[in-house]
């Protein structure tokens, strides 16, 4: 098997975002720079549950930040209901960053982020491969002006854990040496599916097509 390091870097066009990693949790600033709310989840457009997804299509956009009043679903788990989500369609955000950045604020769902975390992924033999633990993005412009809506560049999928650890597995940054000990072993096998490779997303599993790659689940950045 070959080790993390050795797997091909899946390179983007533009800068990486994880979506579990950069933007969920975010604290929301309005343009007044008050604070207005939490990035609970995201509005993902251009996939559908359980319909085959055409080869070379375009990878799903994310269309907007959902915010609201969730703190059950923080605490016990779940997806909160779409009518306790408040949508802030993309075009509004000016920045990302530590936090995320508004230029004022106010549209309908296909699919969220939390319905594709957790779910289970399996090759086009329905052999499980492990779970998303989160969804990479790639955005063309810098995140941090006025950037534009990020496109799905692939899952990033866990064979031991259905937990995103903070990170730390996908970067390059040194960790303390325990906690590093630790995400080695639970992310052991980590990898990046590339959208290209994802043939179905079903209600409890996605399905990758024959042949898919694997790629590193490192972040590689570029501008």
């Amino acid at each position: 098997m070959k080790r993390r390091n050795d797997l091909p870097a899946k390179r983007p066009r533009g800068h990486l975002l994880d979506a579990r990693l950069h933007l969920l949790d975010r604290q929301l600033l309005n343009d007044d720079g008050d604070p207005t709310g939490i990035v609970d989840d995201l509005e993902l457009n251009g996939v559908e549950f359980d319909r085959d997804i055409t080869e070379g299509a375009d990878a799903p956009r994310v269309t907007g930040l959902l915010s609201g009043k969730v703190v059950a679903t923080r605490i016990f788990g779940g997806s909160p209901p779409r009518s306790r989500l408040q949508e802030i369609p993309w075009d509004l955000v000016a920045s990302v960053g530590v936090v995320v950045r508004l230029k004022q604020t106010f549209r309908e769902v296909e699919m969220q982020l939390s319905d594709l975390l957790g779910l289970r992924v399996t090759d086009a033999g329905s052999h499980t491969l492990g779970t998303v633990v989160d969804v990479r993005l790639t955005t063309a412009g810098d995140p941090a002006e006025n950037p534009p809506a990020p496109r799905v560049q692939g899952l990033v999928v866990s064979p031991r854990t259905r937990s995103s650890y903070l990170g730390s597995e996908r970067s390059d940054a040194r960790a303390p040496v325990m906690l590093a000990v630790l995400s080695r072993w639970l992310h052991c096998g980590t990898f990046l599916a590339a959208w290209e490779d994802v043939a179905r997303v079903g209600r409890d599993q996605v399905k990758l097509r024959p042949n898919y790659t694997r790629y590193s689940a490192v972040l590689h950045d570029t501008a």
